[in-house]
């Protein structure tokens, strides 16, 4: 949206608004956290490297603000989209803080396009999983630190050698598309970059839904500051996970 003024020495101010949230900022985090150096050695109170934790969490928290800011311009006429008025797009508005992102994802997506949002099961389980995940390692919990050590006798004071590892199950699930880690210790940059690229699939179903002809909605922008679209960023990527899964459908 762009407003202009004249000024009384005939200079022209012209003033553009862009709606954003901080969406941009997550999936940019996410890929950044995917790509950094991990630390060879963790202590036993951090059993999984922060960057992997980090690309989880920030590739979920992208899909919760992109689908908030899909809301935003269904209901608040964004860019000329007005929101039609009919008792699913009522029950949407009444129920929407209360409705689970999954929900919140296919009503949107319903209510604009009359489509759902995943075209597939196995693009919706990649959702799940992620999720699950995700909440393993932002929900507390319990972890045991199991520790073992090694004598050369019962008179030694100091073990010969010591071995700790972490024992938690982070996945459960029965079944499962991405197949993350099933637990904190063996997380590692792998389980990253299956969840930046389940994040940026969905910002690519963002752009198909919501997105405007030449402008990118759901994407990052690079270090020189340009958008980079979802399309583009998945081109880039060296190793893709879930190419048949996600064109499935």
């Amino acid at each position: 949206m762009k407003k202009s003024s004249i000024q009384q020495s005939g200079e022209v101010t012209v003033t553009s608004r862009q709606n954003e949230t901080l969406h941009w900022a997550y999936l940019e985090f996410a890929i950044r956290s995917a790509r950094s150096p991990l630390r060879p050695t963790r202590p036993p109170s951090q059993p999984a490297s922060r960057n992997v934790i980090e690309a989880i969490r920030y590739s979920y928290d992208f899909i919760d603000a992109a689908t908030e800011f899909a809301h935003a311009i269904v209901v608040d006429d964004i860019d000329g989209s007005a929101c039609p008025d009919n008792w699913l797009s009522r029950f949407m508005t009444r129920s929407w803080p209360s409705l689970s992102l999954s929900d919140k994802l296919g009503l949107v997506s319903f209510v604009t396009s009359s489509q759902a949002f995943w075209r597939s099961e196995s693009q919706r389980q990649l959702f799940e999983d992620l999720r699950c995940v995700r909440n393993a390692l932002t929900h507390p919990g319990i972890f045991g630190v199991e520790r073992e050590e090694r004598f050369s006798g019962f008179a030694d004071e100091k073990p010969m050698s010591s071995q700790t590892r972490v024992v938690e199950r982070l996945n459960p699930r029965r079944r499962s598309v991405a197949n993350f880690a099933s637990t904190l210790g063996t997380l590692g940059r792998e389980d990253a970059h299956k969840a930046v690229e389940i994040a940026v699939r969905h910002a690519g179903r963002f752009e198909q839904l919501f997105g405007r002809p030449g402008v990118c909605l759901f994407g990052r922008l690079t270090r020189r500051n340009q958008p980079q679209n979802p399309d583009a960023i998945l081109a880039a990527m060296k190793r893709r996970y879930f190419d048949a899964a996600w064109s499935a459908g």
